[in-house]
């Protein structure tokens, strides 16, 4: 709910989930959830920046280049900084996903998670032909 959107709402720290069925095999989505630090989704490095005045920033890594660092916030601000006015730069090894859902959830709400991730599609509304809509 924090990390994650699915169908607009949630989370901006990690990958839109709204059509994760369509994208996904089950057995992705499971390592996904149950091994977050196996592999990161592309635009989804996490990064943690500490400006000249101490303040820390903890985002997802967009872009970075030898002058700046673009990152997406907790907030959903795509922050441009100019690497003059950040003191550190860390991308953390492991992922903001908690890695211990195995150890918080029963078996059974593990299933149900990946039941409902695997489930999750837009797909477009089909028209008769001839049907304008």
């Amino acid at each position: 709910m924090n990390c994650h959107m699915i169908r607009g709402e949630g989370g901006y720290l990690g990958p839109d989930l709204t059509n994760l069925g369509v994208t996904t095999t089950l057995t992705e989505i499971r390592e996904a959830v149950l091994e977050p630090n196996k592999r990161f989704t592309k635009g989804y490095m996490p990064v943690l920046v500490t400006l000249g005045n101490g303040e820390t920033i903890r985002g997802v890594a967009r872009n970075t280049s030898n002058y700046s660092i673009q990152l997406l916030d907790a907030d959903g601000e795509l922050r441009l900084l100019s690497k003059s006015a950040v003191s550190k730069v860390d991308f953390p090894k492991n992922s903001w996903m908690p890695a211990n859902y195995s150890e918080r959830l029963s078996q059974q709400q593990v299933t149900d998670l990946l039941a409902f991730l695997s489930r999750q599609s837009v797909r477009p509304i089909e028209t008769v032909e001839g049907d304008a809509q």
